[in-house]
């Protein structure tokens, strides 16, 4: 699966857990950029009335490897999969298979164009375009995060 995916998803199930207890990937040689920071909805809700703190949807979710991907980029994936998250599991099953479920002639897992298969399957998915995914998102956050 992409980086912001795999990454956003993985924030999502084990700050269910526990907030304060945040874990991060990283490649060798790049070492994550980590804090102990553990109120992302707070955070998230202030960091994107800051354009430039975070990289855009379109660039993040194009990244091939986690040495690039800040702390507040930490934090906007995984606000980015609390909102697919809370469209329904019916939604995230689509998608996900739209993405996972591709196979190739020979029926072996197909891992050509991961780009182009999640960009179509947050539009088959969701109904969400790459160019709108972040000012939807931003609206989202800032009807649902406290501001403190």
């Amino acid at each position: 699966l992409p980086v912001w995916l795999r990454e956003g998803f993985s924030h999502w199930m084990l700050r269910r857990i526990d907030a304060k207890w945040n874990q991060f990937d990283q490649n060798e040689g790049s070492v994550a950029d980590m804090k102990t920071a553990w109120k992302w909805d707070v955070y998230c809700r202030s960091m994107i009335a800051s354009p430039g703190k975070f990289a855009a949807f379109p660039e993040a979710f194009a990244w091939r490897d986690f040495g690039s991907i800040t702390f507040n980029d930490h934090v906007a994936i995984w606000s980015r999969m609390d909102w697919l998250m809370s469209m329904g599991p019916e939604k995230w099953q689509k998608f996900l298979f739209l993405i996972k479920g591709r196979v190739d002639a020979q029926w072996f897992p197909d891992q050509n164009d991961l780009v182009g298969a999640v960009r179509d399957a947050l539009q088959e998915a969701y109904g969400i375009s790459v160019l709108d995914f972040d000012r939807r998102w931003m609206e989202w956050v800032k009807a649902t995060y406290p501001s403190q």
